[in-house]
């Protein structure tokens, strides 16, 4: 199973079996990381973008290399490597940091959270990328017989998994017209590559008896959407969430459920950590706003639209107060390990059900 190196660049955590990497998003580099083993010929080395933040330029770089990362020092990014690389990087193809293909596809840049990127050796020894499954075209020819894939979590991209579907799949380029320096005709649009995005992986099947056949059955357990507030570091899955610099900073951690609730449904977490230093607490609501389009506010009570917000034992709807003291407790006096339908500093999703 494809996995990431365990050495990795300075701010990188490794999560998932080293499946997702996670770069520490207060500084925009020194964020590579490098497939565990040497890629296996027409295997697409292929990841998924599960996060991006607005603070840097430049976004997530892509390549292989000779170099085998239990051995090599790491830079701070992956074009200063020197040393026998090929790296997508914008919409340019560079070896050793010297550009060999302008123009070779999309603006990586522009990628969004969800989109997939990948890399292969051909058993040709061509070289090749990949944007949501569709080929960009040939980058280079003549590759050593041994390469590693290496990306770097740059700018903008601070999350990204190894995407679960790599089995071997077709090299010809007969579906992508290409040029005679190998670069992609510009009848190949932007938007064809970008709109066929595939879905999100799921872990969460079970195994299912139908009319005497075997069938998979997926559970549409709740997680939390990968957009969320800034300073939110997301973990398990994206079952756990959790403030980064809890003593620095005291909002911009808005999290939501990945899709809308349904009738009935109790969405429920688990209270991990609080700390003492602040005023206030979790606030938990419901709202209208789509994450994957939602400009997230520091926080939700801050919306004056769609919204309605319990913080502390009062109601706000769209941002006003209301003179309703709601239950009989306060969210500002709840402690950890608690289990409320609430999101917090650090919480733990830990199941969801329907009600009759």
């Amino acid at each position: 199973m494809m996995r990431f190196h365990r050495r990795c660049g300075d701010r990188v955590t490794l999560l998932h079996d080293n499946k997702t990497a996670v770069r520490n998003f207060v500084e925009f580099n020194h964020g590579l990381i490098l497939s565990a083993e040497p890629l296996q010929d027409d295997i697409i080395f292929e990841v998924t973008i599960d996060r991006k933040v607005n603070v840097w330029n430049g976004s997530l770089e892509i390549g292989v290399t000779t170099l085998d990362p239990e051995y090599i020092e790491l830079p701070a990014t992956v074009t200063k490597l020197r040393n026998t690389a090929w790296v997508l990087s914008g919409s340019s193809v560079l070896k050793d940091g010297t550009t060999l293909i302008n123009s070779y596809g999309p603006e990586l840049d522009t990628l969004r959270e969800g989109d997939c990127l990948g890399v292969m050796r051909t058993s040709k020894a061509e070289l090749l990328f990949f944007i949501n499954g569709r080929c960009l075209g040939v980058a280079a020819t003549d590759l050593p017989a041994t390469v590693f894939a290496v990306i770097d979590l740059y700018g903008q991209c601070v999350q990204v998994t190894i995407k679960y579907n790599t089995s071997t799949i077709m090299t010809s380029l007969d579906q992508t017209e290409t040029s005679p320096n190998n670069d992609v005709a510009s009848s190949v649009m932007d938007s064809e590559l970008l709109d066929g995005r595939d879905a999100e992986p799921c872990e969460d099947y079970v195994q299912a008896d139908e009319v005497g056949a075997c069938a998979l059955v997926e559970i549409d357990r709740l997680y939390f959407h990968p957009r969320c507030g800034a300073l939110v570091i997301m973990s398990d899955n994206y079952r756990s969430a959790e403030r980064a610099q809890p003593l620095d900073d005291f909002n911009n951690a808005v999290v939501m459920t990945h899709r809308p609730l349904k009738d009935n449904e109790l969405f429920e977490i688990r209270i991990d950590s609080l700390v003492l230093k602040w005023s206030g607490s979790l606030e938990m609501g419901v709202t209208t706003h789509d994450p994957a389009t939602l400009s997230f506010p520091p926080t939700m009570t801050n919306l004056d639209s769609g919204t309605i917000m319990m913080s502390g034992c009062k109601v706000f709807v769209n941002g006003h107060g209301t003179s309703l003291e709601y239950g009989n407790f306060n969210l500002d006096d709840l402690s950890e390990i608690l289990r409320q339908s609430v999101i917090t500093e650090s919480a733990h999703i830990i199941e969801d059900k329907s009600t009759k």
